[in-house]
């Protein structure tokens, strides 16, 4: 199914992506105000309405960057349900992002039940009470998953960056989920221990070699190890299409602005070759005047060896008497 510029810039909205990002993905090429023209369209029409969240003061308040979730009318178009898979395969040409998930030991259990209850969704399995709570922040919507009020799960969301964006990512992601959960944390009243890596953030990168795209059709994954067996980089077809995936920031960014140094390598390549021509032809050039000026020195010398047969100087002595 071909979807239009219109379609996508409303399954982006709806998955947590503000105007500033929508108008940079490859697959859509617009500019700022055009997407800014559709938004209000869309939020006139119903399909979104503005996301807002409460100040220090109790007020409500526009987030910053704007963000927008589904409105009261259904969109007409039709979606896939998976959030992590794109709708077009363009759109994955920027790097993405599998941000962490965090781990928490509850101290003290939630004092602000009701808010639980008001946000929440919960559901019980094998004696086990599971509470998740959704919010929408700056970097998308994040998932916090209580259990039996002993232990949180916080989700943070994926979401796709330019290469330029790739380094220093590390601590920026932890610390923004450090945020989202003190903002859990504040929200319910409970008392959270120090965080733990429930699960690493790694970078993808869509791949399109050949080889290892048969390679990955054939054994399901193929990665590289260093000698003590750890991974360095892999390539698999997870969300359905053939990615390049590390937790190496300094490997995401070679892989990410490898096109860009290949192109600027050929480009140097092709300029020194012209400049390796012109020194050719100013060699030639160089060589042509040394032959002509060996020959008027081979002329010279001729003609002072016949300058020296025809005048004689007689050696003689004068008597003077």
């Amino acid at each position: 199914m071909e979807y239009t510029k219109k379609d996508l810039i409303y399954y982006y909205l709806i998955q947590g992506y503000p105007a500033t990002k929508i108008k940079g993905f490859t697959d859509i090429k617009c500019d700022k105000s055009y997407v800014s023209k559709i938004i209000k369209m869309f939020k006139k029409q119903g399909y979104i309405i503005e996301v807002f969240e409460k100040n220090e003061k109790g007020k409500l308040r526009p987030t910053k960057p704007k963000l927008y979730q589904k409105g009261k009318r259904d969109y007409p178009t039709k979606f896939t349900k998976s959030t992590s898979r794109s709708l077009n395969p363009k759109f994955n040409e920027h790097p993405r992002l599998n941000l962490v998930v965090l781990y928490f030991k509850v101290f003290k259990e939630p004092k602000n039940p009701d808010f639980l209850v008001e946000k929440g969704h919960s559901w019980t399995i094998n004696n086990t009470t599971y509470v998740d709570v959704k919010h929408v922040f700056d970097v998308g919507r994040v998932t916090f998953r209580l259990i039996n009020n002993k232990s949180l799960i916080v989700f943070m969301p994926e979401h796709m960056v330019s290469s330029g964006e790739l380094r220093h990512l590390k601590d920026k992601l932890y610390t923004r989920a450090i945020e989202c959960s003190n903002w859990f944390q504040k929200k319910t009243g409970c008392k959270l221990g120090l965080p733990e890596i429930h699960q690493d953030y790694h970078i993808a990168i869509a791949e399109h070699d050949p080889f290892l795209s048969e390679m990955c059709s054939q054994y399901g994954i193929v990665k590289i190890v260093d000698e003590n067996n750890r991974e360095i980089c892999w390539w698999d077809r997870s969300k359905g299409y053939l990615e390049f995936e590390t937790r190496d920031e300094r490997i995401a960014e070679i892989k990410a602005f490898n096109p860009v140094i290949v192109s600027n390598l050929q480009d140097r390549v092709w300029m020194l070759q012209g400049q390796v021509e012109s020194m050719l032809m100013l060699f030639d050039g160089l060589v042509d005047k040394i032959d002509r000026l060996q020959g008027s020195i081979d002329s010279l010398n001729d003609a002072m060896e016949i300058f020296k047969s025809q005048s004689s100087i007689p050696d003689s002595k004068t008597d003077v008497t």
